[in-house]
């Protein structure tokens, strides 16, 4: 599931659209395990304004979105969102042990990402590169496409049985696949 959103991100990014505020409520996984991206929080960006404000769950804001630096606002936040998710799938939880306030922006900008397998029994430590790159601090640090994400997470994800988090809802049907993220209709 991880390397058909990334994938699909990629293709968006392709297109000059972004999502800014990946977190699990903008996924939609259905009874197969598809994942379905929800158009609706996709910006299309061709230059930031300096007023450019881009709302989302401090949860699943990379670095740069909550010190505003929009010159950095690029797929790296995506990128950052889509290592948060994958944490969350890996371990049930979230990275952070403060759950708001300026505990969590603080954690978010300076503390240390545990690795995922240190918060589960027996968890490999294959998926822990794959995070650390995500989830680094400077966007420059992070891969630098989500292809690059997806082609890093094929090697470690296939064949592990990693396909949802249970905070992700499961549904029977979805408009939107994520092959068509960025379709004309969005």
């Amino acid at each position: 599931m991880i390397i058909k959103l990334a994938e699909a991100l990629d293709f968006a990014h392709q297109r000059n659209l972004y999502c800014f505020n990946l977190r699990p409520g903008t996924i939609l996984v259905d009874a197969e395990t598809t994942p379905f991206l929800i158009g609706e929080n996709f910006i299309q960006v061709k230059w930031l304004e300096p007023d450019f404000c881009v709302y989302g769950n401090p949860r699943y804001l990379s670095p740069e979105r909550i010190t505003g630096d929009l010159w950095l606002n690029s797929s790296a936040s995506d990128v950052f969102g889509l290592g948060l998710i994958l944490y969350e799938m890996l371990t049930g939880r979230r990275p952070y042990r403060f759950q708001g306030g300026p505990e969590l922006v603080e954690e978010i900008l300076h503390g240390r990402i545990e690795p995922p397998s240190h918060r589960q029994a027996g968890g490999s430590t294959g998926f822990d590169e794959i995070c650390a790159t995500a989830l680094a601090k400077s966007p420059t640090e992070r891969y630098p496409r989500m292809s690059d994400f997806a082609k890093r997470s094929r090697i470690d994800l296939k064949g592990s049985g990693l396909v949802y988090a249970s905070s992700l809802p499961v549904l029977g049907t979805c408009p939107f696949r994520c092959s068509a993220v960025a379709s004309p209709h969005y």
